[in-house]
């Protein structure tokens, strides 16, 4: 509640355009029926009173980030208006471009073929992932080699896949535990 009542101050101090971001809301503004009180239900009403002062404030912008969007309070998600914004994961042409970069920029040599391979395979990963995966693809390669083996770059991109999809069930199921 500190930190939400802090940030506002600030904001309004500065006599200049301010951007409020904050990551993850859904950390605070989860559905009503949450198990979530006391620090967190704090923490929900000052925001709202927040939002509220500075609604006509044109010099402070909130910009609020989550993976749970369907999982938010609906007052919460009124206040907001049809101000949301919804950003998704690149599409297979988005994602050979990220991966050819990503190759490029730390030096990991695949193939126009393999990048299109691993684009065509890696649906559902943000642009952070697809980083990492050149990454994990350049820590796995020996010293020394020239090339990449298809294989081995499959293998950590299902390693990826693997982690990944049990991330969101992990995360999924947290939050199914807290809106019971």
């Amino acid at each position: 509640m500190d930190k939400v009542r802090t940030a506002y101050e600030i904001a309004r101090t500065e006599h200049k355009c301010v951007v409020i971001f904050i990551d993850e809301i859904d950390a605070i503004a989860v559905s009503n029926n949450t198990e979530f009180r006391g620090e967190h239900q704090a923490a929900l009403q000052q925001l709202w009173l927040e939002l509220d002062a500075c609604k006509n404030d044109v010099q402070i912008f909130v910009i609020f980030a989550t993976n749970y969007f369907n999982k938010l309070n609906k007052t919460f998600l009124d206040r907001l208006g049809s101000n949301a914004l919804e950003v998704k994961n690149p599409d297979v042409t988005m994602r050979e471009k990220i991966l050819a970069y990503y190759s490029a920029r730390y030096q990991v040599p695949m193939s126009p073929d393999l990048i299109r391979l691993v684009a065509r395979k890696s649906d559902g990963l943000s642009a952070r992932c697809l980083e990492d995966l050149v990454c994990d693809i350049a820590l796995s390669r020996p010293d020394g080699e020239a090339t990449i083996d298809e294989f081995e770059v499959l293998k950590v991109l299902a390693q990826m896949r693997k982690k990944f999809d049990e991330n969101i069930s992990e995360q999924q199921g947290n939050m199914d535990s807290v809106l019971q």
